[in-house]
């Protein structure tokens, strides 16, 4: 729908190539928030309401930036409410469910667990040390840590992989449909609202994998041969480095 099959043949493999791509495997959520975030959205681009809100309910289940999957929906039915025969009821539905899916766990937190739901923000805090701010201030704390001439090396990998997604989330908004664009934007500035104490950029080369978008746009690029090996031998030259840290403990994101 999106683009051609080469290019989501092409899309699929850089995708499975990332240097981060061992999360996949992991005992981390990314396989299954990026499943429900395409799925949504796909079935948004359907104008498959129900689908989509199903969908779209689930992924704040599997990752709190999950919570951006309402707009998403709310942004392609606002587009497509003027066409004929526009399914009114079933795209009020899709959109409560994906609501629902946003208040449900701080529901369950209070409910059953007797706490206030911010108080999951001073959790998430406390374990990677850290806290939540203004998107970007991330970056700005990374450059003076490099600076700071006792720099870890992940500290250069976290802020390249920052740069490399800014740049391709730029790109997306100019060659990709629209909710794609906000998509992207919207889920880069959650992923640099919070900055770790040790790594201000702390997880973020793991994080970037869910803004699928950005692999379509490299799909596009992979259609010159030069392109699409350069993209793949980096790649795999990544995720080799990678994965040999994560088995060593040397890196766990």
């Amino acid at each position: 729908m999106e683009t051609d099959q080469q290019v989501a043949r092409r899309c699929i493999l850089y995708l499975a190539s990332f240097p981060t791509a061992i999360f996949f495997l992991a005992a981390y959520s990314e396989s299954l928030f990026l499943l429900t975030t395409v799925a949504a959205l796909y079935y948004a681009r359907q104008r498959r309401w129900l689908a989509a809100g199903a969908w779209a309910f689930f992924a704040p289940l599997a990752r709190l930036q999950g919570a951006i999957l309402p707009v998403m929906l709310g942004f392609e039915v606002w587009r497509a409410r003027r066409g004929a025969q526009f399914p009114t009821v079933q795209a009020v539905i899709g959109l409560a469910l994906s609501v629902l899916g946003v208040v449900t766990f701080p529901m369950y937190i209070w409910l059953f667990l007797r706490k206030m739901p911010w108080e999951l923000l001073n959790v998430l805090s406390s374990r990677f040390r850290g806290s939540f701010t203004l998107p970007g201030l991330a970056i700005v704390e990374a450059v003076k840590t490099i600076f700071s001439g006792e720099p870890l090396m992940m500290d250069y990998f976290d802020l390249g992989f920052t740069l490399l997604f800014i740049l391709l989330t730029v790109l997306i908004v100019r060659r990709l449909p629209a909710i794609y664009g906000l998509y992207s934007v919207l889920m880069l500035m959650a992923i640099l609202m919070k900055v770790g104490e040790i790594q201000p950029l702390l997880s973020v080369p793991r994080y970037v994998l869910a803004i699928f978008p950005a692999f379509i746009v490299l799909g596009q690029a992979g259609k010159n041969q030069w392109a699409n090996r350069l993209i793949l031998y980096l790649s795999w030259l990544g995720l080799l480095y990678f994965c040999g840290q994560f088995v060593i403990w040397g890196w766990v994101a």
